[in-house]
């Protein structure tokens, strides 16, 4: 599993935002394609998915939830 800390993952109503530094200090040699999904019957509320893939590895995925803009935690 790979481990991002949460203050470098910026969730916002559009987009995702993984920091330069997350992505140079933690995942050397990865890419990163993220995701918001939306909860239609809670608009507040919404999840970002981050894949993960090293160079010639196999993905992890990593998902964000929270409510709102700023509170955010891993499930």
């Amino acid at each position: 599993p790979v481990n991002i800390d949460v203050t470098d993952v910026f969730c916002e109503s559009e987009y995702i935002y993984v920091s330069s530094e997350c992505l140079t200090t933690l995942l050397p040699n990865r890419s990163c394609s993220v995701r918001v999904v939306f909860d239609p019957m809670i608009p507040w509320r919404a999840s970002c998915e981050i894949e993960i893939r090293p160079e010639g590895g196999p993905a992890t995925m990593v998902t964000v939830e929270g409510i709102g803009t700023d509170q955010w935690g891993f499930e």
